[in-house]
């Protein structure tokens, strides 16, 4: 992890504003409840459209799990609200889920499918912006593998994919 450049890391939690479907008056509650840095009311309200199955609700539950900002700080319960927005192709979850399998947080350490769930971010990502810093911390993940990995990783990515990403 140390031999990535830490802003490109930082780029995971911006690309959660990027990364919603379309919201709902009670997502919008629950963002202005997180903008005034009311993280417990938030985290309630994110968990109401995340249990009714709302992808970006489930991506933004997952990061408030990760940072511990509103819940006590859980990689595991990150990595199920993450995993469950990435299912539904939410590429912003798909980028931080990667993250996480680098960093080795409520996952066993994995390089393989942290490149194989940025990649797939990256196939995912809806701007120019946003797919560049995507690509760049893919190609640094790779850089950090062999050959025989990357092949393995884009052979998964491939397959999670045509699964519509399920048991990825």
């Amino acid at each position: 992890m140390n031999k990535l450049p830490k802003k490109i890391l930082l780029v995971g939690l911006c690309f959660l504003a990027l990364s919603g479907q379309a919201k709902s008056d009670s997502l919008s509650d629950a963002e202005s409840v997180y903008g005034t840095g009311d993280y417990v009311n938030a985290a309630k309200l994110y968990r109401l459209a995340a249990e009714q199955g709302n992808a970006y609700a489930q991506a933004v539950l997952g990061s408030l799990y990760e940072n511990g900002k509103g819940v006590p700080q859980e990689y595991e319960e990150a990595i199920r609200w993450y995993r469950l927005a990435a299912e539904q192709g939410n590429f912003g979850a798909q980028l931080l889920l990667g993250i996480m399998y680098l960093d080795g947080h409520g996952v066993q350490k994995n390089i393989v499918l942290s490149h194989m769930w940025i990649n797939i971010s990256a196939v995912n990502t809806t701007d120019d912006k946003t797919l560049k810093n995507t690509t760049t911390l893919r190609n640094s993940v790779a850089k950090l593998m062999n050959a025989q990995q990357i092949a393995e990783a884009q052979e998964l990515a491939r397959k999670c994919y045509a699964s519509k990403y399920k048991g990825c």
